[in-house]
C-alpha cells in the first residue's frame, strides 16, 4: 500500500527537531515561517517541520534541510514583540520531504505521510523482552542525567508497546538535535531501537568519564590546596620560633651536594629533596 502524499505549509526549523509524541513550543520571526503557521491555521491546523542542516542558513531550500521531518498540529499561536510568534505544536507522524513546492511568500511543501503505527515484526522478534532491556538503559540513564522528574521518568517505565516506548523515550531525553534526528530519521522501528538504544548507553559512558575526569581533578586541587596549607602553617612555625634563615640551610646542602662523589641516581634523588626542602621554606 503506497504512502498518502500530502500538500502542507512548512518550517525550517533552527537547531531543534521534532520527535513522534513530542508536544513542544517554538519561536520563528523569520516571515516566510510566519506566513506558513499563518496559512496553516487557515487550513487544517497541519504543518510540516523539519530541521536545517545548518542554523546559520537564512533561506533554506531544499538541499539545507533533513529528508524526514514530522507532520504536526498546531496548538496554539501567541504574538509576541518584535515580529516573533509562539508556536505550541503536536508531533503526529513522521513525514518525508518530496519536494518543496513554492518558496514565494512561505514554504509549502509535498510530503510523503510515515505512519508506522501498524509496522509488524517479525515472528522471532521478542519485543517483551526489548522492552525491558530498553527500559532498564532508559532508567540508567535517567539517574545518570539527573534532569528528569521521577514523575516522567515513572510514566515512561509504565509504558506498554515497543513502538510507542522508543518514541517516548527518544521525545524526552535531552539529546542534541542531530542525535535526535538521527533516530528520527529511521523510518524501520527495529533500526530506530538501536540507534536509541545505542545512544542511550553512549550517553551513560559519557557522564560516567567526566564524573571520573571531575573527581581526579578534585583529587589533585584538594592535594595542592593541602600541601599549601601545610607550607604555610611550616613557615609560621619556623617564624615564631625565630628559624627564617633556614634558607641558608638549602644553599649549603646544594653546595654539598656539588662535591659529593656518588650516583647520578642517588644526585638527582638530593636534589629533589633539597627542592621540596626549599619550597617548604616559601
Amino acid at each position: 500500500m503506497e504512502n498518502t502524499i500530502k500538500s502542507l505549509p512548512m518550517v525550517a526549523l533552527r537547531g531543534m527537531t521534532i520527535m513522534p509524541e513530542m508536544v513542544v513550543h517554538f519561536d520563528v520571526s523569520r516571515e516566510r515561517s510566519v506566513a506558513a503557521i499563518q496559512e496553516a491555521m487557515a487550513e487544517e491546523q497541519k504543518i510540516f517541520l523539519t530541521a536545517q542542516k545548518s542554523i546559520d542558513t537564512e533561506d533554506p531550500k531544499m538541499e539545507d534541510v533533513y529528508e524526514i521531518g514530522k507532520v504536526g498540529t498546531i496548538k496554539q499561536i501567541i504574538k509576541l514583540p518584535k515580529h516573533i510568534v509562539r508556536v505550541l505544536v503536536s508531533g503526529e507522524m513522521r513525514g518525508r520531504l518530496k519536494e518543496i513546492e513554492y518558496t514565494d511568500l512561505y514554504l509549502r511543501a509535498n510530503v510523503e505521510l510515515l505512519d508506522d503505527s501498524e509496522e509488524i515484526l517479525p515472528e522471532d522478534v521478542n519485543t517483551e523482552a526489548m522492552e525491558r532491556g530498553l527500559k532498564d538503559m532508559f532508567v540508567s540513564y535517567a539517574a545518570k542525567n539527573g534532569k528528569m522528574s521521577k514523575e516522567a521518568v515513572s510514566q515512561l517505565v509504565e509504558m506498554k508497546g515497543l513502538r510507542k516506548l522508543v518514541d517516548e523515550i527518544a521525545a524526552n531525553i535531552p539529546l542534541y538535535y542531530t542525535d535526535q534526528q538521527d533516530i528520527l530519521n529511521e523510518t524501520d522501528l527495529l533500526k530506530r531501537y538501536e540507534k536509541l538504544a545505542f545512544k542511550l548507553v553512549n550517553e551513560v559512558q559519557i557522564i560516567d568519564i567526566k564524573e571520573e575526569i571531575q573527581r581526579k581533578v578534585k583529587e589533585r586541587v584538594d592535594k595542592h590546596q593541602r600541601e599549601y596549607i601545610l607550607r604555610e602553617q611550616l613557615k609560621l612555625i619556623r617564624e615564631e620560633l625565630g628559624e627564617e634563615s633556614t634558607a641558608s640551610d638549602a644553599e649549603e646542602f646544594e653546595k654539598e651536594l656539588k662535591k659529593l662523589k656518588a650516583p647520578e641516581e642517588v644526585k638527582e634523588k638530593l636534589k629533589k629533596e633539597i627542592g621540596r626542602f626549599k619550597s617548604s621554606l616559601n
